[in-house]
Formats: C-alpha cells, sequence, structure tokens
C-alpha cells in the first residue's frame, strides 16, 4: 500500500513539475502594468480600463480589460511572454470574453505574436502566429482561428457560432503536438480536427486522378424531362401584351416619327414560363467521382502545429465597445487550464448570472389590443396547424 501511494505522489510531482505557465493574466493593478499601449493609429484608437462591467461574479475576482463605451475605435495593446516554442508540447490558450453590449461588427479575440515583435507600434499589421475568438459582423457570430505556418496565416476553415448573450464565456484553444487541435466554450468540445486539413496549411494528400476522365456515357442527371409532358395549347408565355386600348396619336407622323407601337400592359393570361414534367432518369448512374491518388506535391510537415512565441496582444476593433477579457492563460497543461478556469471563471458564473439577470431589462408589456392581436393570430395558426387533411 505504500508503495502504491508513493508512486502515486510520484506521478502528481511529476505532471506539476512538466506544467508549464508561460502567461496568466488576471488583470489586477499590478500584472497590467506590462502591458503596453501602442502608438499606432493613435487618432484612431479608444481606450482601456479595469472593471468588473455592470454585471460580475466577484467585485474583486471579476476585475478585467474593458474596451472604452466609444463608436468605432480600434483598441492595440500588447504584452511580451518570455519567447518559448511549443515543439514538441501541447500549447493551450484559454480566456473568457463578455459582450456587455450588442456587437454589431467587431471582435473579441486574442492574439499571439513572435518574439521581438514592436509593441510600440503594435497594430493589424503585426505579424501573428496565432489569433483565436470570436468575431461578430453583418450578423454572423463565429469563432475564428488563425495559425502561422512559415510566415503566412491560414484560417481555420470551420467556424462555429459563438454566443452571443451578455455573460462571460470561456473560450479555449488547445493545440497538439501531433498536429491536432481541440476548440471548447465554456469548458464544452465544440471542435477539433487535423491542423493540416482544417486551415489547409500544405497541398491535399490526395488529388483526382489527372489520367481517368468521365466516361463519355455517363449519366449523371437525376431527373428528365418526362416526354410525354406537352405543352398545353392555351399556355401562355407572353409577360406582356400591347395595349388593345390605346390608339395612335392623331398627330404621330410615320414618315417622322417611325412606325407607331402601342405601349404594352401586363398580360392577364400570362401563366410563366412552361416547363415538361421531371421524372426518373432511367440511364441515371449517380454522381461521377474520379479516383484517387496521391499527390505527387504533398510533403507531410509533423511541426507544422509549431509555433515560436514571444508576446499577446489585443488589437481588435470595435463598432460598439464596453467589452471585457479576463483570465488569460497561456500554458502547456490542459488540466492546469482546466483547473485555473474552475477558480476563476466557472465559480463565479452563477453570481454573475443572478446579477445580470437583476439588471436586465425587463420584456416590453403589450397593451390590451396587441395582446389580442396575438391571441388572434395564435388561434388562427393552431386552427390551421389542427386542421384535417383534405387529401387523406
Amino acid at each position: 500500500m505504500r508503495s502504491e501511494l508513493l508512486l502515486l505522489l510520484s506521478i502528481f510531482v511529476l505532471i506539476r513539475m512538466d506544467t508549464k505557465t508561460y502567461f496568466v493574466e488576471e488583470f489586477q493593478e499590478e500584472t497590467f502594468k506590462r502591458w503596453i499601449k501602442s502608438n499606432y493609429m493613435t487618432e484612431d484608437q479608444g481606450t482601456f480600463e479595469l472593471s468588473t462591467g455592470k454585471w460580475y461574479g466577484d467585485k474583486e475576482i471579476s476585475i478585467g480589460l474593458k474596451t472604452g463605451e466609444e463608436q468605432g475605435k480600434r483598441y492595440f495593446l500588447s504584452s511580451k511572454i518570455p519567447d518559448f516554442s511549443n515543439l514538441g508540447d501541447t500549447l493551450v490558450i484559454q480566456y473568457n470574453f463578455k459582450m456587455e453590449n450588442l456587437i454589431n461588427c467587431g471582435g473579441g479575440y486574442i492574439k499571439l505574436h513572435p518574439p521581438g515583435f514592436d509593441q510600440e507600434m503594435y497594430g493589424n499589421r503585426t505579424h501573428l502566429v496565432v489569433m483565436f475568438g470570436p468575431d461578430i459582423c453583418g450578423g454572423v457570430t463565429k469563432v475564428i482561428i488563425v495559425l502561422d505556418y512559415k510566415g503566412k496565416g491560414y484560417l481555420w476553415k470551420k467556424a462555429p457560432e459563438a454566443p452571443t448573450d451578455k455573460l462571460s464565456h470561456l473560450y479555449t484553444l488547445v493545440i497538439f503536438p501531433n498536429n491536432t487541435y481541440r476548440v471548447d466554450i465554456d469548458m464544452i468540445t465544440i471542435a477539433n480536427g487535423d491542423i493540416v486539413e482544417d486551415f489547409g496549411m500544405l497541398p491535399p494528400k490526395e488529388i483526382e486522378d489527372p489520367n481517368v476522365k468521365k466516361p463519355s456515357d455517363w449519366v449523371d442527371n437525376e431527373y428528365m424531362n418526362d416526354p410525354d409532358s406537352i405543352k398545353p395549347d392555351d399556355w401562355v408565355e407572353e409577360r406582356e401584351i400591347p395595349d388593345p386600348k390605346s390608339e395612335k396619336p392623331e398627330d404621330w407622323d410615320d414618315e417622322q416619327d417611325g412606325k407607331y407601337v402601342p405601349p404594352t400592359i401586363p398580360n392577364p393570361k400570362y401563366k410563366g414560363p412552361w416547363n415538361p414534367k421531371q421524372i426518373k432518369n432511367p440511364k441515371y448512374k449517380g454522381q461521377w467521382v474520379a479516383p484517387k491518388i496521391s499527390n505527387p506535391d504533398f510533403k507531410d510537415d509533423p511541426e507544422a502545429y509549431s509555433q515560436k512565441i514571444g508576446g499577446i496582444g489585443i488589437e481588435v476593433m470595435q463598432m460598439v465597445g464596453g467589452h471585457i477579457w479576463d483570465n488569460i492563460i497561456v500554458t502547456n497543461s490542459v488540466d492546469y487550464a482546466n483547473r485555473f478556469a474552475e477558480k476563476t471563471w466557472k465559480k463565479y458564473l452563477e453570481n454573475e448570472k443572478a446579477m445580470w439577470e437583476e439588471q436586465k431589462p425587463p420584456k416590453p408589456k403589450l397593451s390590451d389590443e396587441e395582446l389580442n392581436d396575438l391571441k388572434s393570430k395564435s388561434k388562427h395558426k393552431l386552427e390551421q396547424e389542427t386542421e384535417p387533411n383534405s387529401d387523406l
């Protein structure tokens, strides 16, 4: 029994010793001093402040980095990270983000940058190695990831929906040293996959065989025109007809004005374009798919996932500000990131929800006339849904 306990203890110690925490930011006064505001595009920059926001889980713990309430501003803020590489190791990037105002267009992501990046001129042109977080614009809300590969950024092909409510949500990106990744929101996995395949960093492993062509007699039209379908004699396809009531003006001169053409009016007999009935094609063989062969241009790179990192930044544009980042962590341990989230985000989430429920504006009360109209529409819809099918 004693030897088993010693073995478990030694394993625990090894796990703790192997954990590397490259960056932790809970946005308290002391640690916030390491963040540098950029001198890039200063005339368009908004302001940052430390704030819990209007609703929060804990008055002290929930302090985060908040963008100002300005309209249509850019935000540039960065901090150094002791230079490191995730080659041969797991990389975990995690933080929580809260949208207290409705973002009609803006970002809530964070960026990692290579060693030696210029903090004084930090901006949207600064080279990045990882970009991760929610992006909202034009009614589309999605989680985006950009990864660097040999100096070029590759956008994640997937784009799962990001939360749009006004509570704090936890975003976690895990990059594994076998060219795979995982994305969690609120400690629940929403996506995972292969980095090379899902970011398109390398040519495809397989391509269509260029020496194999679709057979000339291959039929891939599932439906065909019914040969017995004939357009009715009374079918009218002319959308407009000459106005029968129009008469040539008395002062119209055919030699000077040309031949008189009466104006047109909508044809009352118009039925639209006629299309023959469609039937199943007896010769249909299915969609032809070219056979695949190995791509001679493909060369695998088992280190495509790896990045050299020396800094972190928040570089976003928000048409409406007032949103909060908090509890940023960059580590090599999924377990440590989970425990960090438990004590900094999850522990206080219910308190934040309760405070939000107290403050959120009540739903507008309907007038008696609006209420009666709604009841009438609901009754009509219910009658339609429960009406017997006349074809039965």
